[in-house]
């Protein structure tokens, strides 16, 4: 009797045993992906070249046209007073639902990988005019990157065209020049008045020229 009972025991544990070693082999689920919701979804559905109002840095609600959409967010040139340097350059991504009129997202880029991680110190800009700059990676989504400069301006910008800081740059910064600004900032304060030769509001030109430049 207690030989039929001990081999009892002894089979429930093997099969207990087993059971643990099959469920710790199996892969975690994946986390679960969130839908569109009724709101995402509502708004304009933009194409290139559509007219917008958008708000990016030193650019407060001012007229722009969309570039091209990407989940969430919508690459936008500016078309600011006949000025060739900022109608020509000046692009940066902008959520759509911060867009005037908003937009509707129609997916999100689940499949997209970025290149660089939370947290990555990294050298690059948020927008075209800006010069590069060091950075910390605070947030990915698909190929984009939230990044917090240095000189205080944050925005998203694609993943590949970030880069590794430099091993000559000191504290995460860049190397500094006269009056306490980094060389890159005073260098292209300085090509202001170049930029902005020929410019309807030269003045005016290039006090924003110099606020893009960080």
């Amino acid at each position: 009797m207690r030989t039929r009972l001990n081999t009892s025991l002894l089979l429930l544990a093997l099969t207990a045993s087993l059971s643990c070693k099959s469920g710790s082999s199996q892969a975690p689920e994946a986390a679960p992906r969130p839908e569109l919701t009724e709101a995402d979804r509502e708004g304009t559905t933009f194409k290139p070249k559509d007219k917008v109002t958008a708000t990016l840095g030193p650019r407060k609600n001012k007229p722009a046209h969309v570039l091209e959409t990407y989940g969430k967010f919508a690459l936008v040139s500016f078309d600011d007073d006949g000025n060739d340097w900022v109608t020509g350059n000046f692009k940066g991504w902008v959520l759509q639902k911060e867009l005037n009129p908003q937009g509707a997202i129609a997916n999100h880029p689940y499949d997209d990988e970025c290149a660089v991680s939370v947290n990555d110190a990294v050298r690059g800009r948020w927008n075209t005019v800006m010069p590069e700059t060091n950075g910390v990676v605070k947030e990915t989504y698909g190929k984009l990157a939230h990044v917090e400069f240095v000189n205080h301006a944050s925005g998203w910008t694609q993943c590949k065209l970030l880069k590794p800081q430099r091993e000559d740059d000191e504290a995460g910064g860049d190397a500094e020049g006269g009056g306490g600004q980094p060389d890159a900032v005073t260098k292209c304060r300085r090509g202001c008045n170049s930029q902005c030769h020929g410019a309807k509001n030269k003045s005016k030109c290039v006090n924003e020229c110099r606020r893009a430049c960080g």
